[in-house]
């Protein structure tokens, strides 16, 4: 699986945390983009798809 989002140019000193959950209680940093070019990231899952493990991804946003 895959996650895509734009951030924005001007979004000063923040990063951003893609993380993936089995469950959706607990949530696990896969990915964390620091502020920068490019402004559309795309992440993908640790996990592959074949695993058969259902799985869901978010993205949180922290100021620096």
């Amino acid at each position: 699986a895959a996650l895509t989002f734009t951030r924005l140019a001007s979004g000063g000193s923040v990063r951003y945390l893609v993380q993936a959950s089995s469950n959706m209680v607990t949530w696990t940093t896969i990915q964390t983009v620091l502020p920068g070019e490019p402004t559309t990231i795309t992440v993908r899952d640790t996990v592959p798809q074949s695993s058969g493990t259902q799985r869901f991804l978010r993205v949180a946003v922290e100021r620096l």
